[in-house]
């Protein structure tokens, strides 16, 4: 039982537990504790010699606040007030100096010097300029008392006793204080390099878990090719089949119904290739073969060809600058525009309005595409490059929420930026920014297909 009972005293650290208390009050905690008990000591001890009678009770007085500072902080945690006693307290003593020990010309800068080390040990960071001008303040009364009342004061001389005894106190307390910040100064590194070691376990685990993830994915996404295919191949059949022995008015609702078959196949072979894109592209796994094109016709034919050209038309698309060349790979630059081409008509139904520009600058081009559809939430809009996110207003609009992500992805393998301004019921703004300057060929892996995955 009493081996027990030491192990847990031994546990509890007198001046605080490391994650409870910060190191300035750890060390508030250790010098009022220690300061407490060797000045009340020292006015019992001192006054046997040469002590006089009121520097005996001030002793005490100030020894009981610095203990009471302890107290405060320590089982109360009321640091400031705490911190508030102890300043009080040491400014207390410094005066005490100036007026029984021969003034500035006696022991008082050795007292301030001690004073001005317990306090930057002692104060947050945070407080330093309120310390630098109460120092400054404490200086200016000295040179006042100085030079204006130096007659009041007991004593021009410091006996020799009263100095060796000075001197050993100050050492011992400030080799306490330098012992007792590097004793917690080495627990807190300790601790840190702890939640370091733990965080880069953490960190460790998560990446592990991703790739897998990944991984599955991948998987999952390449075993449903030859499923997809099969099943698409077999529908094409039955529909064949079916219209050489239906009627035209069955045939006409089988055609619906097959129709609903393939947009089906559709999203689904989209999804999987998307999945499959997006994973290439983290891992490296793509060609990258930049070279110099005209970027108002590269737009302008990716706007004619895009699927949906019908609702896309070159009397919005305007170029503001002195046209130049710029260094992109068309193949994933296309995947770049087409993504944003369907977000903007996707999301602006039933009567889309899409605007598109091209501005030139010195370094850069900026490509904006700006729509009127139903905006994304601002709450929501520091997610819309997430893998797999959809804003909460988009739910019944088909999509993945890929398609941005693989967007933002290749942008930055142009050494691009993209960035979407938006509010809901409003419209959405895209700006991509492409450097002008000529981009390096990447060799990763050969791309064997691309995807226009739409977000």
């Amino acid at each position: 039982m009493i081996k027990s009972l030491f192990i847990s005293l031994k546990k509890i650290s007198i001046v605080g537990e490391v994650d409870k208390y910060p190191l300035e009050q750890r060390v508030l905690n250790g010098i009022s504790l220690i300061g407490g008990i060797a000045t009340i000591l020292s006015g019992f001890l001192i006054d046997k010699l040469i002590l006089p009678a009121p520097l005996y009770y001030t002793l005490l007085f100030v020894g009981v606040l610095i203990s009471s500072a302890f107290y405060l902080s320590r089982f109360q945690n009321r640091f400031l007030t705490a911190l508030l006693v102890f300043t009080a307290s040491l400014t207390t003593l410094l005066f005490v100096d100036w007026y029984l020990n021969g003034g500035v010309e006696g022991i008082l800068l050795t007292s301030f010097i001690v004073h001005l080390v317990v306090f930057i040990q002692c104060f947050p960071r945070k407080y330093y300029s309120q310390l630098i001008i109460g120092e400054i303040l404490i200086i200016s009364c000295f040179i006042f008392l100085e030079f204006n009342f130096s007659h009041i004061r007991i004593s021009d001389v410091v006996p020799k006793e009263l100095r060796i005894v000075h001197w050993v106190m100050m050492s011992f307390f400030t080799t306490s204080i330098l012992i007792l910040f590097k004793n917690q100064y080495k627990k807190w590194e300790e601790r840190l390099l702890e939640k370091e070691k733990a965080l880069a376990n953490a960190l460790e685990k998560e990446q592990v878990q991703n790739k897998v993830k990944e991984e599955f994915i991948s998987m999952i996404s390449h075993q449903f090719r030859t499923p997809l295919t099969v099943i698409r191949s077999s529908t094409e059949l039955l529909e064949l089949s079916a219209s050489a022995v239906k009627s035209e008015f069955e045939e006409k609702r089988s055609r619906k119904q097959f129709s609903n078959v393939y947009s089906a196949i559709d999203s689904l072979t989209n999804m999987m290739e998307g999945v499959i894109f997006y994973n290439r592209i983290k891992n490296k796994e793509i060609e990258f073969f930049p070279t110099k094109i005209n970027a108002v016709s590269f737009i302008s034919s990716t706007i004619k060809n895009y699927p949906l050209k019908n609702a896309l038309s070159l009397e919005n698309f305007k170029v503001e600058g002195t046209p130049c060349e710029v260094s992109i790979d068309p193949n994933l630059m296309e995947v770049c525009i087409s993504n944003l081409l369907s977000n903007a008509l996707k999301f602006s139904e039933p009567l889309p309005v899409i605007a598109i520009t091209i501005i030139f600058k010195e370094d850069n081009l900026n490509i904006i595409i700006s729509d009127n559809g139903i905006g994304i939430p601002q709450n929501e809009s520091s997610r819309i490059f997430d893998p797999f996110f959809r804003a909460s207003n988009a739910k019944n609009i088909k999509g993945t929420g890929i398609g941005l992500t693989i967007t933002q992805l290749l942008i930055e393998l142009h050494k691009g930026k993209i960035t979407i301004e938006s509010k809901e019921n409003e419209g959405t703004k895209v700006v991509v920014s492409l450097p002008t300057t000529d981009l390096p060929n990447l060799n990763f892996t050969t791309l064997t297909q691309s995807s226009n995955e739409k977000n």
